[in-house]
């Protein structure tokens, strides 16, 4: 299943500004996405938030996302306040289900349109497309 998953910083602190704490964020997000069985497709950062096209294991994607969402806030929270002694997070992530094809193929465009930090795997979601299109044919 395809979700984006959306985070915003804590009183929207421009923190994504600085490589270091991007990079941060992101081996956390990776640590959680292996941990859960999720993929992260493609990912973007802003100044203020990062945004995430990511696919789920079919059997539970519903627990696998929400396991996935906690993970990466819980991680990535206090790998930044050790660095930094600061809060990451605003409450909350904002994550919408994608029912079709043409919804993960604007997400990515969306995604990848993050002016800071943003990498994908095209090769992985043109077979996931294709994939998906020859099931439901």
């Amino acid at each position: 299943m395809l979700a984006v998953v959306t985070f915003a910083t804590f009183e929207c602190a421009p923190y994504f500004l600085d490589r270091a704490a991007v990079a941060i964020v992101r081996t956390q997000f990776l640590r959680a996405a292996a941990e859960n069985r999720c993929e992260i497709l493609t990912y973007g950062f802003v100044p203020d938030g990062v945004c995430l096209l990511i696919e789920t294991c079919e059997a539970d994607a519903g627990a696998d996302r929400a396991a996935f969402i906690s993970a990466s806030r819980r991680y990535s929270s206090r790998a930044f306040r050790v660095r930094t002694g600061r809060r990451l997070w605003d409450s909350g992530a904002a994550d919408t289900i994608l029912r079709d094809m043409q919804s993960a193929s604007a997400s990515a465009r969306y995604v990848l349109s993050a002016p800071i930090n943003g990498s994908f795997a095209w090769d992985r979601l043109e077979q996931l497309l294709h994939i998906r299109a020859r099931r439901h044919a």
